[in-house]
């Protein structure tokens, strides 16, 4: 996948309609993007990668949120199959903002590492993804420390004019299982609508050729990587109005599902852990209903545009082991069921003016989560590991302090915000704008909740609230050339499973899943972050290139302080009841992420037949972080981020004549993760693929791949083999090692 920056626009506001379907089609859209301005994403003073809808087709990924994996600033982790997870300049899960089609994904629910969230998106729905690297977040929203990615949905018709045009998409992978979709856009009169549904079987993963030096227990020596499948369908579509002058009334909404979705460290198999049976999402759902109203030269408005959104998350997750393995007399078989559901409401409201070399964009944001949290548990008598005979021990409703997070938690969130793009000559350009969020929350607790001992039981509630700006200077000395400078700031509230969420570590000292669970904490602060940054793009025809340099610094930020309460020198793997160790979320003093990004895609000089080209392309991204953590006894240290200290890439030569064929040949590469945190040591993720201390080996991976397609887009036929070497390699954190060898066919044809 050629990795660029597009000087085409990054729509949101999708193309204006004026009155009748004729006048409609020869309106000028009026656009914006995720950083709500309407000016080519070239001229902005951002580190913005755009995938198209082409860049998808064409890297023929297994799922969307893979195709943008080593685009510059963000590498994807696996916990499991289904549980993709971007870091964004070393941050991931709460710390980065995700949005789906201009307004936020992130919920309250959100835990402090990897989170499945962004793989719940229809692939077949989505037209692009924008990524904002940088504290952006003055007009997108709080959470992005690092940067944000931004899921956009096709606009409704696909720009089809005929009443009925079907569509259907397939792709497998002989490594991986795969999956298809089908559709229908059109236009009738005023009216433009498209309908879609997708299903996607995944079979366990077929490794590499040293997989099985990696799998325990039965499945030792095995081509295949146990526990790495699940099924997902998804339905949805959209419509939209276009009969009032300058105006644009859309409707979207859908539904994704994904079944029997395991996850690998929750498995002997897997995680070499003989307490472990069983760990998996069934289901796992995601609904949405986003309702947008855009107008273009309204009154006083050049632009505005109102969306109310309906998101509801809901996770069944199940997971099985052994209590006291190595006792005979008093091992058990237990079984424990974690139903969690956030459901939100939000509205965003965007206004517009362009006035003397001045694009004025202001407006506010508000949202509410609503929380469910259920909490069931099963055991055998003592001395018994038959599953038949276990009986409910304990549940949410008389043990509240054991769901995930309090029953009935309430995160409401608030915000102003303010830009303005001015346009001081022909070469140069400020960026300037503020933002004030507040966000406050109710809590039923009691005091057998983790961290919440000294709390009397009831409603626990409290708010935080800050005042953030973004400030950008670009010059452009002429025309392919733009050069900018930055500062933003970021910020985040704790979210409901910082402040009192009861959750399992991933690991212990010894492997085991098992250790003391990480505690809220309800005195938590705020996160900050302060971004310096400098970039500068290049962008003639069909070369581009970019580099981006930053350093941001982070005050208060959240993460996990593992404690040594008993003094042995490791994290106990004992049951949480017995456990003298702690696991408690905290506040480090700072913390720094530095680093950058290098792309391009430039054309060699040669001759060649005319509309051919052949191109170099690559994407090389660093970024190293410590943080200053508190220690037990009062002192504070300087501690490596988990992950955030990396060095990985691809990079490829590739030969295409533009809208007909591509060949590509490629390698995917990271570098050893050889800094790895403290935490790292006990994650099972971590050490079974590589070292005790969490360190991992770096690697190489080459891929060819080649297509053709039709020019006027009708129909596509993409073919590749990816791991030619069928390299065993792991990508940091991830909870099994990728696939191994793997031809992989994808097509599509509009009839």
């Amino acid at each position: 996948m050629s990795i660029r920056h597009s000087r085409l626009l990054v729509p949101t506001l999708i193309a204006i309609a004026s009155a009748g379907a004729a006048d409609n089609d020869s309106a000028e859209p009026l656009v914006v993007n995720a950083t709500r301005l309407g000016v080519e994403a070239f001229e902005q003073p951002y580190a913005l990668h755009q995938v198209d809808r082409e860049q998808i087709d064409e890297s023929n990924s297994r799922t969307l949120i893979d195709a943008i994996d080593r685009t510059p600033g963000v590498i994807i982790q696996r916990t499991a199959g289904n549980q993709a997870s971007p870091y964004i300049r070393g941050l991931t899960g709460q710390q980065t903002l995700l949005m789906f089609d201009g307004v936020r994904l992130n919920h309250a629910l959100f835990r402090s590492g990897p989170n499945q969230y962004s793989a719940m998106i229809p692939e077949e729905a989505v037209e692009r993804v924008d990524v904002i690297l940088g504290s952006g977040t003055t007009v997108m929203g709080s959470d992005g420390l690092t940067g944000a990615i931004d899921f956009r949905l096709a606009e409704a018709g696909r720009g089809r004019q005929e009443g009925l045009s079907a569509w259907a998409k397939g792709r497998y992978g002989t490594a991986e299982g795969g999956g298809g979709a089908a559709g229908v856009d059109g236009r009738l009169g005023d009216w433009a609508y498209s309908l879609e549904a997708g299903y996607a079987s995944f079979s366990e993963l077929q490794g590499g050729s040293r997989a099985g030096d990696r799998l325990f227990g039965d499945a030792a020596g095995q081509d295949s990587i146990p526990n790495t499948d699940y099924e997902q369908y998804s339905v949805g579509g959209r419509v939209a109005y276009l009969g009032i002058s300058g105006q644009r009334v859309e409707l979207a909404a859908g539904h994704v599902e994904q079944s029997s979705a395991e996850r690998p460290d929750g498995y002997y198999e897997n995680s070499n852990n003989a307490s472990t049976i069983s760990r998996y999402y069934d289901p796992q759902t995601f609904d949405y209903a986003h309702l947008r109203h855009t107008t273009a030269a309204i009154g006083v408005w050049d632009a505005t545009r109102t969306t109310l959104w309906y998101h509801k998350h809901r996770e069944n997750q199940i997971r099985e082991d052994i209590q006291n393995a190595s006792n005979l007399s008093t091992r058990r078989y237990r079984r424990r069921e974690y139903d969690d559901a956030v459901t939100t409401v939000g509205a965003d409201l965007q206004l517009t003016h362009r006035l003397h070399g001045h694009e004025i964009t202001y407006g506010a944001t508000g949202y509410q989560d609503r929380i469910s949290s259920e909490y069931h548990s099963y055991r055998s008598p003592a001395g018994s590991l038959d599953a038949s005979e276990a009986e409910a021990f304990q549940n949410g409703v008389e043990n509240p302090e054991l769901t995930t997070v309090p029953d009935g938690t309430r995160y409401t969130g608030l915000a102003g915000f303010a830009q303005d793009m001015w346009q001081v000559s022909e070469r140069w350009s400020i960026l300037g704008g503020a933002r004030y969020d507040r966000v406050a929350w109710t809590m039923p607790i009691t005091p057998d909740r983790s961290g919440y001992a000294d709390y009397p039981a009831g409603d626990y509630e409290s708010d935080a609230d800050a005042v953030t700006g973004n400030l950008r200077v670009a010059w452009q000395p002429y025309d392919p050339l733009l050069t900018w400078a930055g500062v933003g700031q970021g910020f985040r509230a704790p979210t409901a499973s910082d402040l009192g969420g009861t959750q399992d570590r991933a690991s212990s000292s010894s492997g085991a899943s098992n250790g003391p669970q990480t505690e809220g904490n309800p005195d938590l602060k705020p996160e900050y972050s302060t971004t310096l940054e400098w970039g500068a793009k290049f962008d003639n025809g069909a070369d581009s290139a970019s580099l981006s340099l930053f350093r941001t610094q982070l005050k208060d930020m959240i993460q996990t302080v593992y404690i040594d309460v008993d003094s042995d020198g490791e994290i106990s793997d004992l049951p949480a009841a017995t456990n003298p160790d702690r696991a408690v979320r905290e506040n480090a003093s700072e913390a720094v992420l530095q680093g950058g990004e290098f792309a391009f895609d430039i054309g060699l000089p040669i001759g060649l037949p005319e509309h051919w080209r052949l191109s170099l392309i690559q994407a090389t991204s660093y970024v190293d972080g410590e943080s200053y953590v508190p220690q037990p006894d009062g002192t504070s240290d300087w501690q490596r981020i988990s992950r955030a200290n990396t060095l990985t890439g691809k990079a490829g030569v590739k030969l295409a004549d533009a809208g007909r064929w591509y060949a590509l040949a490629q390698v995917r590469w990271a570098d050893g993760y050889d800094e790895p945190a403290p935490g790292d040591a006990n994650d099972v993720r971590m050490t079974v693929a590589g070292s005790l201390d969490g360190s991992m080996p770096g690697f190489a991976v080459f891929d060819v791949k080649t297509g053709v397609s039709a020019p006027d887009g009708d129909w596509r036929f993409d073919l590749g083999v990816e791991n030619i070497g069928d390299i065993t390699y792991r990508q940091f954190g991830s909870g099994a090692d990728g696939a191994g060898l793997n031809v992989v066919a994808g097509g599509q044809v509009r009839f």
